[in-house]
């Protein structure tokens, strides 16, 4: 038996809903899945572009490529999608809408799983082959309480963190995940090149976006790095829980990588005595975000 096909990121599924929702182009989580699987480059560039709109106050218009790739999807599996909503909510109903409309959006994109479930609707439908459809469903989507696009970018500067060591002088978590908050696209893609050989030959304007990201990298550690240095030895003094290195890392990340956090560090060090208290708390805050984020990042298929 060959080996099944990845799962669909759900974390950029999601991104593209929301983004072509706002540009008049509402789709259902089956539709997002299949058209980053069978457009993934495309599609990803075109989210980025309405995005861009969106956030410049223009109006944003989907392209009649990405329209017309849409109306094919649906004219393949609409009537599938549909049907086997109909069966799932039969056999499960106390499964909640989200795990159901996950495992439709297996079952389109996985063709063992699209096999399977082609099965079910003749009638030949398994306990344990629903299940598994349901556990993997569950592996796959992002858990409540975790932001999309921020899971996804924690997934970038993840891959990145596991590639640019090997390039570059270490590369600290809050370093990458300020990276990917700013431009997530750049540090995928340099991420993408500085794992592969080949790539990295491809083209020099590539070669050049990397360097021009290290370079960026270079002046976020040289703005920051006393601020983290600081802010980490305070940590250590305060009456907080015992959490794992990895899990204290990325709530620093959290603090550091947004102004509102890198503003409260600074008043805490400020008056270190006076804040002991407020700090505890809101950090304890920040870490209880943190092991949500990783359980979710170990979870991802």
């Amino acid at each position: 038996m060959s080996p099944e096909a990845p799962a669909p990121d759900f974390a950029a599924a999601e991104r593209v809903r929301r983004v072509f929702a706002q540009a008049g182009c509402p789709l259902e989580t089956w539709e997002a899945a299949a058209l980053l699987r069978s457009e993934g480059d495309y599609v990803r560039g075109e989210t980025e572009r309405l995005d861009g709109l969106l956030r410049a106050g223009r109006a944003p218009r989907l392209g009649m490529l990405l329209l017309e790739a849409v109306q094919r999807l649906r004219q393949r599996h609409a009537r599938f999608a549909q049907a086997l909503r109909g069966f799932l909510a039969r056999r499960r109903p106390s499964d909640d809408p989200v795990r159901l409309e996950t495992m439709i959006a297996l079952a389109v994109v996985l063709p063992d799983r699209l096999d399977a479930a082609r099965r079910w609707l003749d009638g030949q439908a398994p306990a344990e082959e629903v299940a598994a459809l349901a556990a993997l469903a569950d592996r796959c989507r992002v858990p409540d309480g975790v932001d999309p696009e921020l899971f996804q970018d924690l997934r970038a500067a993840r891959r990145f963190l596991a590639t640019a060591d090997r390039a570059v002088s270490r590369i600290e978590p809050w370093e990458a995940l300020c990276l990917a908050l700013e431009n997530r696209e750049a540090v995928s893609g340099a991420a993408a090149r500085l794992s592969d050989p080949g790539m990295q030959a491809v083209a020099d304007d590539l070669n050049a976006l990397t360097v021009r990201l290290l370079e960026r990298l270079l002046e976020i550690r040289f703005r920051y790095t006393p601020l983290v240095r600081d802010l980490g030895a305070y940590v250590r003094r305060l009456p907080i829980g015992r959490y794992g290195a990895a899990t204290l890392d990325l709530a620093l990340g959290f603090m550091v990588a947004s102004d509102e956090g890198r503003e409260r560090a600074r008043q805490w060090l400020s008056s270190p005595d006076r804040f002991r208290r407020e700090a505890a708390i809101r950090l304890e805050g920040v870490i209880g975000r943190a092991q949500k984020y990783e359980s979710a990042l170990r979870a991802a298929v």
